[in-house]
């Protein structure tokens, strides 16, 4: 099979890249079936009813159930099947959009049916999402982890940078009802795939007291003094070896990874030298998400990073998903000027993506997310005070740029450092922070938009991230990049 495990960690040659490559290209198919008919229902209702409520339902429905139901899809991804809950997700998908296509073509058509849809829709990704993010460490050696996930997120958003254009010539070519078959079509190209491929078992979690050893947050030696390695492999028998991340308004997170754990806690690497044991095994008898909670908190290097993407999430992206109120009220009524925007932030994610990939990311992973957010919040200021539309639409190539270097690292730290019986829990909460502490804080800063303008916002967002970031940039823990195991 070309795999093996060490006393390091898995390790393999380049036999491990064809079902990588195979698993990824499945997702980017699903991917962007599913985009295209997101697209296409939320214009479909906006150019049906020209209603703002009905709009903002439909909105909710294709967000807030999805995630809501990672507080569950991310404890049965560390139960259950991964490569089962995966497909699954996909097939009720399939079946839910079918049944719509059917209603729609046939001239049944209600607001609430499509948002019936998309509740179960959402719903499925939330099960989905978790598994995915937790399959890909398990066949992917955790060395090339960041690299694989950084590519991973450049074809996403070469997608999406796709999706709104053929979104919008299909609606103009098809009736509803058929662009709903088109992802249908792609999730059994994506089912067909995965079915294809073999999936390392789901681990379980290790048993308290068997051999006196318990799980850290770095991996943790047995009790015979080797290192236990969760990241995944086959073993000689062929069972598995497993001891153990839009338009704008989404800003979207690489659909995560998983890590394997497999480094020594001496180096794991906390900047005062001792790195605290989080007791995993024990705590995992309840099972539940509250588990995944615990170890991130008691986790120091997990709990600055989880700080991060708050900040990302509640000062950060919610501006940024306000570019086109900023264009249409700072600029006037331009849709180049939209689509520039998109285009320019887009464009530059991608190539940001390929460049991290070959670069492999700062030694010290915590210093480039505390690099990349400073950024951020720098260039939303930039933005606030831009007076022309030229100087606004150019930075956004510079935010695009770095930002895998916080949306991609992120995730990865949390597949690196967190064992493998419990990686869908905590992907599961990254799916959940990203999805409804956006959508939150941009409602609320909504109505103060409106009284005050944009840049204000803008500039105040900016500002509070900088300090935000200062604060946590104190006494932040090491989180060392894994070395290649021999």
């Amino acid at each position: 099979m070309g795999w093996s495990v060490g006393s390091g960690g898995v390790s393999a040659d380049t036999a491990w890249l064809p079902r990588v490559g195979w698993f990824l290209s499945g997702q980017a198919v699903s991917l962007l079936g599913s985009s295209i008919v997101a697209y296409a229902i939320v214009w479909h209702v906006a150019l049906a009813t020209h209603d703002a409520v009905s709009f903002a339902v439909v909105a909710f429905a294709a967000t807030v159930p999805q995630g809501l139901m990672s507080l569950v899809g991310g404890v049965w991804a560390d139960r259950y099947s991964r490569k089962a809950l995966v497909i699954g997700a996909d097939v009720v998908v399939a079946l839910v959009t079918v049944g719509l296509a059917v209603a729609l073509l046939s001239g049944y058509e209600s607001i609430w049916l499509i948002t019936a849809a998309l509740v179960l829709r959402g719903m499925s990704g939330g099960v989905q999402v978790p598994a995915v993010a937790a399959i890909l460490p398990s066949i992917t050696p955790r060395e090339h982890l960041l690299r694989v996930n950084s590519v991973f997120g450049s074809v996403n958003a070469a997608v999406l940078l796709v999706v709104p254009a053929v979104a919008a010539l299909v609606l103009v070519v098809w009736q509803m009802g058929w662009i709903l078959l088109v992802d249908v079509v792609t999730a059994a190209i994506a089912v067909a795939i995965l079915a294809a491929i073999k999936i390392p078992a789901t681990p379980k979690a290790p048993e308290s007291g068997e051999d006196g050893s318990s799980a850290s947050p770095g991996g943790g030696d047995g009790g015979d003094g080797s290192s236990v390695s969760p990241g995944g492999g086959d073993s000689g028998d062929g069972s598995s070896v497993l001891l153990g991340p839009a338009p704008l308004a989404q800003l979207r997170e690489t659909a995560g990874t998983v890590p394997t754990v497999s480094a020594p806690a001496a180096q794991l690497r906390e900047t005062a030298g001792t790195v605290p044991t989080v007791s995993v095994v024990s705590a995992d008898k309840g099972g539940g998400m509250g588990v995944a909670w615990r170890f991130v908190l008691g986790h120091p290097g997990l709990r600055r990073t989880g700080w991060l993407v708050l900040v990302m999430y509640g000062l950060i992206m919610p501006t940024a998903s306000l570019a086109p109120i900023v264009v249409v009220q700072l600029f006037g009524d331009s849709t180049v000027l939209l689509a520039a925007v998109e285009i320019a932030y887009m464009g530059a994610f991608i190539v940001g993506g390929l460049v991290l990939a070959a670069w492999g990311g700062m030694k010290n992973r915590m210093t480039l997310m505390l690099v990349v957010t400073a950024a951020w919040a720098a260039f939303t200021v930039a933005q606030g005070v831009a007076p022309w539309a030229l100087l606004y639409v150019v930075l956004w190539v510079p935010w695009g740029l770095v930002g895998p270097g916080l949306i991609t690292v992120s995730t990865t730290v949390m597949q690196e450092e967190t064992p493998p019986h419990l990686v869908g829990r905590v992907m599961g909460l990254l799916q959940l922070v990203g999805l409804l502490v956006m959508p939150v804080v941009l409602l609320a800063i909504a109505p103060v938009v409106t009284v005050v303008g944009p840049r204000v916002v803008l500039v105040v967002s900016g500002v509070a991230a900088l300090v935000a970031t200062a604060v946590l940039a104190r006494g932040a823990p090491l989180l060392l990049a894994p070395q290649k195991t021999e």
